[in-house]
């Protein structure tokens, strides 16, 4: 009588371990690429702070002038074609990213664009936009501790804010309320939907939150 063997079929148990090795090293690299995805996104944040804030003092060592104040003829005569001589420079909070922009916003980023201080097209009548694709504005005195002309990025999220926030001022408290404690030089206030205009008062205290929907707006003086 012939008796017919069965193969085995299915996975041994070395095939599966080899199988979630395989597939924990891919989870591995695709977080890794997260995170150097979301600390570059970060750094870009912080860079485009710096580049506003060297483009403004760097006309005013040149100049004399705060951007976007100085005669119309003044502007002309140096072969630009800007919305000069507004004054005084407002820059307001509530226009802060105004589409499109209104005349003090306006005359600011199209003289540093015509002087070749920042980067862009001196005819655009909408905000540079940031490393994470939110807005780039100005404005006097946007949340309190931030003194005089500031710079603002709007639609960051949680965990970008708080990133930009340890770049500026160093380790977050424990609570991890952030821009919201009011400490540091970097100040800040959220909400669902972006962009957010600064309020010119006191920020929230709102914590930083990896998964929360809110969007921020962050603002530290030029």
């Amino acid at each position: 009588m012939n008796v017919i063997k069965s193969k085995q079929t299915g996975f041994t148990l070395v095939e599966i371990a080899i199988v979630l090795v395989i597939i924990g090293v891919l989870l591995a690299g695709v977080l890794k690429g997260q995170s150097l995805i979301n600390n570059s996104r970060i750094k870009g944040l912080v860079n485009n702070m710096n580049a506003v804030s060297s483009s403004y003092n760097g006309y005013l060592d040149r100049y004399q002038s705060v951007p976007g104040t100085e005669a119309a003829a003044v502007t002309t005569a140096r072969g630009w074609a800007t919305a000069g001589g507004v004054s005084p420079l407002a820059l307001p909070v509530g226009s802060t990213f105004s589409t499109p922009l209104v005349a003090d916003q306006l005359a600011f980023w199209q003289v540093l664009k015509a002087s070749g201080f920042f980067v862009g097209n001196q005819t655009d009548t909408s905000n540079p936009l940031s490393a994470s694709g939110g807005l780039i504005g100005v404005a006097i005195t946007p949340y309190t501790g931030v003194i005089g002309p500031s710079v603002c990025i709007s639609g960051m999220t949680g965990l970008q804010a708080a990133g930009v926030d340890t770049i500026i001022d160093g380790p977050l408290p424990a609570a991890a309320i952030g821009v919201g404690a009011n400490i540091g030089s970097v100040r800040g206030a959220s909400r669902v939907t972006a962009p957010l205009n600064p309020t010119g008062g006191v920020a929230p205290a709102v914590a930083y939150s990896e998964t929360s929907a809110l969007l921020w707006t962050l603002c530290r003086s030029l």
